[in-house]
């Protein structure tokens, strides 16, 4: 958080399952992250960023 370095997380219901409880636990993750001044961007949005030098 102090350096604003990306972390890259994958979810796929692959490796996770497909039941309720994996969803609630991402609700759960999402909700704490964006809490703590995380955002969430697409792969694309991730590669402009470090193109520009924001990340």
């Amino acid at each position: 958080r102090e350096k604003n370095e990306p972390m890259v997380v994958i979810f796929t219901n692959v490796v996770t399952g497909g039941d309720e409880g994996y969803m609630d636990a991402f609700k759960r993750f999402v909700g704490f992250s964006t809490s703590q001044g995380a955002r969430f961007v697409s792969t694309d949005e991730l590669v402009e960023m470090a193109r520009s030098g924001a990340v």
